[in-house]
């Protein structure tokens, strides 16, 4: 995502895990709108959590606040949480589980 706002970037790596981020993000949205489990309080304060801290760390990022180490840390964190969302999404509890049966 942020890629010419950055003059002299000063990380590749930690650009591409935010545009990695930003697209898992946006799939995730999708699916939340589709589900119908996405009306769910809870799964819906978790993603608009993770919305909200992926947004910090875009701006961020672009403005030059975060090194590009704690920007992968970050996004790491951000990803299985939302690894979780999806799962839950599917019926599943999100550290494995049987699903609906």
């Amino acid at each position: 995502m942020p890629r010419g706002i950055v003059p002299g970037i000063r990380d590749r790596r930690a650009a591409a895990e935010l545009e990695q981020l930003n697209r898992e993000v946006r799939r995730t949205r999708g699916d939340v709108r589709m589900s119908r489990r996405g009306n769910d309080r809870r799964i819906r304060a978790r993603f608009a959590r993770v919305q909200r801290s992926t947004d910090i760390l875009n701006q961020g990022f672009t403005r030059g606040r975060f090194s590009g180490m704690e920007v992968r840390v970050r996004a790491q964190q951000i990803r299985s949480e939302i690894r979780d969302i999806q799962n839950d999404l599917r019926g599943r509890g999100g550290r494995g589980g049987r699903g609906r049966r």
